[in-house]
């Protein structure tokens, strides 16, 4: 719209900003009155707005400011009138803006820096206050010029010619810097005090933890008193290298006590649990009432356990891979998982026989209730292990009503019931299938709050959506494997327990969904089959 040099007046009209499509809008040098109108902020293609030397009033609307694609704007020569708006400086394309020669009052924005001006005059107006330093850089004074109310830095003073007066620290400058001293002050003491309180409780601390540690070590060393050894496996364990316990040899520590590595001489090496004091008598009952009468190649082994005084240590096999969560979250070179798809399926099967084991062929049988990925400890060979029978109970006993789980991994029915089946076990068995599918933790906050990885997996069952949660590190060459795996995982996590299979039927249905069968072998060469 192009009308420069005509004789156009009254006012511009508020339908203006019905052209959605205008990119030009050209009225200078004409007769326009009255004010611009804040409609104009609807023109989201216009580049240039050219309104100089016209007879416009009122203040340059706000709105202008979403006219995100202005390049040139020119509304000099008017007696428009207010402060600058500091909307301006959302115009990120803007590169000349030209106000001069109006009744414009006010400071001048500080946002106005961030644009990337070539061209600016502000001159012959009524502005007030400090020129921002990154604009008078740009311009020079003149562009300022004729606004006696305007100053400029003393350190800037002279670099330019004397146009703008020096700014004034006035009284009210001053109370503010001086209150911005004295809360400076006041926050750096308060810094320093939390500092040192922090130091001090840290310092207090350490030496605590240290008494401890010494007070613990001489209880162990004691030849005052025996320790009471029982053994259920070999090897057959010297007492006092039990004290050996380095901080250096932590490999886990949890709810039940601290679990440290020991070489021992000439019998390899072992995991050793100093349980914390307190509840370690119980927690020691438990393993032995469950670890200690049970054998299988898929639960972890319990050596022995030591008690002297208040100490209590319980002696494991050592499983070098870690746990089940640490390995699904470690990487090898090249930024690949550790645990590729027949890892992953082996360790599935594994874990998946220890607690048939343990529902099946246990009499009584035995409700692990806290079956979780960081209690399934893997070998040297990724052979899985049930770990961690702390809470462990007999199936057949009363007092299963106790709440026991981790989040993530509880049944739901046990918001309703505390009663504790071996259905609550085959729950949480197929929340760490959906761990070993997915490489997801059974809670992070992309499944949004209060959410789990079992809702997260339901809600990409419909449609073409189901593959998606399969891990993308391992799926490319093993989906159909992954999902077969992934149905069992589904069925072991329906919120009705009675719908659930049970763990002898997880394992068939496992079985069959090995890569490696006969049947399969042929399509999965290479697989390490």
């Amino acid at each position: 719209m192009t009308e420069p040099n005509n004789d156009l007046f009254g006012e511009i009209p508020a339908e203006i900003g019905k052209l959605s499509q205008l990119q030009k809008l050209y009225a200078s040098n004409n007769s326009l009155s009255g004010q611009i109108p804040a409609e104009i902020g609807n023109l989201n293609q216009l580049t240039s707005l050219h309104l100089e030397d016209n007879a416009l009033t009122g203040p340059i609307p706000s709105e202008l400011g979403s006219c995100n694609r202005l390049v040139e704007v020119d509304l000099a020569q008017n007696s428009l009138s207010g402060n600058i708006p500091g909307t301006l400086s959302q115009l990120a394309s803007l590169n000349s803006i030209n106000l001069s020669q109006n009744l414009i009052t006010g400071p001048i924005p500080d946002s106005l820096q961030t644009l990337k001006l070539s061209s600016i005059d502000f001159s012959k107006n009524q502005l007030t206050g400090r020129v921002p330093p990154g604009l008078l850089m740009i311009a020079g004074d003149e562009a300022f010029s004729g606004n006696p109310s305007l100053c400029i830095d003393g350190k800037s003073g002279n670099e330019w010619d004397p146009n703008l007066g020096i700014c004034k620290m006035d009284n009210r400058h001053k109370d503010i810097l001086g209150k911005k001293l004295v809360l400076a002050v006041i926050i750096l003491s308060a810094i320093f005090v939390l500092l040192a309180g922090l130091a001090f409780v840290s310092y207090r601390s350490f030496m605590l933890e240290e008494s401890q540690k010494m007070k613990d070590l001489e209880e162990c060393m004691d030849n005052g008193s025996k320790w009471k050894v029982e053994s259920f496996q070999p090897p057959e364990l010297d007492a006092e290298e039990i004290c050996n316990l380095e901080e250096q040899n932590l490999i886990g520590s949890g709810g039940t006590g601290k679990v440290y590595r020991l070489e021992l001489k000439n019998k390899g090496t072992v995991a050793v649990k100093q349980l914390w004091k307190g509840n370690g008598a119980k927690v020691l009952m438990a393993e032995i009432d469950t670890l200690g009468k049970i054998r299988h190649r898929n639960i972890l082994k319990l050596y022995a356990c030591l008690t002297r005084g208040e100490l209590n240590f319980l002696v494991y096999e050592y499983m070098p891979n870690g746990n089940l969560y640490q390995a699904l979250h470690r990487a090898i070179k090249g930024g690949q998982p550790e645990l590729d798809w027949s890892k992953r399926y082996k360790i599935a099967v594994g874990a998946a026989k220890g607690i048939m084991y343990l529902h099946h062929d246990c009499s009584p049988a035995i409700i692990h209730r806290d079956i979780k990925s960081t209690n399934i400890l893997l070998d040297d060979e990724y052979e899985a292990k049930i770990a961690d029978f702390g809470i462990a109970k007999i199936a057949k006993e009363s007092d299963l009503s106790c709440f026991a789980g981790t989040h993530g991994y509880i049944a739901p029915e046990l918001a309703y019931s505390l009663k504790i089946t071996e259905k609550s076990d085959v729950y949480s068995f197929g929340v760490v299938l959906l761990e070993l599918l997915t490489g997801h933790s059974p809670i992070e906050p992309q499944f949004g709050e209060g959410k789990d990885i079992v809702y997260w997996v339901s809600t990409h069952l419909n449609g073409q959506k189901v593959a998606e949660v399969l891990d993308p590190m391992v799926s490319t060459s093993a989906e159909d494997d992954m999902m077969k795996v992934l149905k069992i995982a589904i069925l072991c996590t329906t919120k009705l327990p009675t719908l659930r299979p049970t763990m002898r039927e997880v394992v068939k249905m496992l079985i069959d969904a090995d890569p490696c069968t006969p049947i399969t072998r042929e399509k999965n060469y290479g697989k390490n089959c």
